[in-house]
């Protein structure tokens, strides 16, 4: 979702408005739809996420996209016993090479 804290909030609304008029309001009315009647929520986990109807369309396409691109996939299987914890020598560094 667009994120839009204080700072931006005023600046995206002139520039909107400068170039795409008869959009403006459709797209702040998406995003208050989005954001429960607000421009911007600062709460954690919401900022960026969204809640609603129109925010779960757009999760929903985004989840179907990443699986059609072979996105968010694990690939490989993760060798841990390749691991060797470091000594502690002031030449650490030089034991890498």
């Amino acid at each position: 979702m667009l994120r839009l804290p204080h700072e931006l909030k005023d600046l995206f609304a002139d520039w909107l408005e400068s170039y795409y008029p008869l959009k403006a309001q459709h797209i702040f009315n998406r995003l208050m739809e989005m954001h429960e009647g607000e421009l911007y929520q600062s709460k954690f986990g919401k900022r960026m996420r969204g809640s609603g109807a129109y925010a779960k369309m757009i999760e929903e396409r985004f989840r179907v996209a990443c699986n059609k691109m072979g996105l968010n996939r694990n690939f490989y299987e993760l060798d841990h016993s390749k691991f060797m914890r470091p000594t502690f020598h002031t030449s650490l560094q030089l034991e890498m090479f």
